[in-house]
């Protein structure tokens, strides 16, 4: 069992002694010890080192602070280096979900294809022509499928007058390009992007994840863990300062979706239904997904 240190904050400690469940981890709470990770919560003087994090958590919910601590105990490294928010969804290896690909080698797209990955599905609306080029000489299927998000709903967000939730159902809502995108699952091994894998490339994952039998829970920790992977292995962070208030990326904003999809759409089954597809096919992609 690995050894996490959990300085700061009495009464989140408390929270997390009762609340935090793990075969793999060990928690210590407030001293500084030998361990795998140490993080601190809500301290003012910083002194950064290897393997410490700092999480500024004032205004969140104590759940959101535990599956912060969830999500970062989860990150290892991107699968592609160069990459940083390049990872599989849980563990299903059929996907790769990741933020923009743009400096992909020609040896790493290789190696995908070695892998089995034939399809890669852009989530953005403008690529370059040296990535679709390095794309098309290695034989790899690609789709461009971009979201329509117009300017005044990025204006609404941006104010936060929309919130994050709503915004994921704005693209959920949006059913011939969810269509295309999971039509394109049938050629094989998929990987999928945006710009920072986290909004566009998130409810992507949502979905396949909500297909595959995922519990809320598991699909709040998938959502989280690009915030951290975004800073463990960004090469512009200098620190790994995390202010949680910035709501970048909370668990609660998935539990609000997941309760507002089921109650528009009852399940992943009727939603994908109602866009286009028939029960074989769904199975099918759902046989396709698990067994890869």
């Amino acid at each position: 069992m690995k050894i996490v240190c959990i300085i700061g904050d009495k009464g989140r400690e408390r929270y997390l002694r009762e609340a935090f469940r793990s075969e793999k981890y060990c928690l210590i709470y407030g001293l500084k010890c030998e361990a795998e990770l140490i993080i601190y919560l809500d301290q003012d003087i910083l002194i950064f080192e290897k393997n410490v994090y700092y999480l500024e958590t004032k205004g969140v919910s104590n759940i959101d602070v535990l599956f912060q601590l969830y999500s970062l105990l989860d990150v290892e490294c991107p699968l592609l280096n160069n990459i940083n928010n390049s990872r599989f969804i849980g563990d299903l290896k059929y996907f790769i979900r990741s933020s923009n690909i743009e400096n992909i080698t020609d040896r790493q797209v290789k190696k995908l294809k070695e892998g089995g990955y034939v399809n890669i599905v852009s989530l953005k609306k403008l690529d370059s022509n040296v990535l679709k080029y390095t794309l098309n000489e290695n034989s790899l299927e690609y789709l461009q499928s971009p979201f329509n998000i117009s300017t005044s709903i990025k204006k609404s967000l941006n104010n936060f007058d929309l919130s994050l939730d709503d915004f994921y159902m704005y693209l959920v809502s949006q059913h011939e390009i969810i269509f295309n995108i999971f039509n394109s699952f049938f050629v094989g091994k998929t990987l999928f992007f945006c710009e920072y894998g986290k909004d566009r490339t998130g409810i992507v994952s949502f979905l396949v994840g909500l297909l595959c039998g995922f519990s809320k829970e598991e699909l709040a920790i998938d959502y989280v863990k690009s915030m951290f992977y975004l800073l463990k292995n960004s090469e512009q962070k200098k620190t790994n300062y995390i202010k949680a208030t910035d709501k970048i990326l909370l668990a609660t904003t998935i539990f609000k979706l997941y309760g507002k999809f089921n109650s528009k759409y009852h399940n992943i089954n009727y939603y994908l239904k109602l866009i286009g597809f028939e029960s074989k096919e769904i199975t099918g992609l759902k046989e396709q997904f698990k067994n890869a």
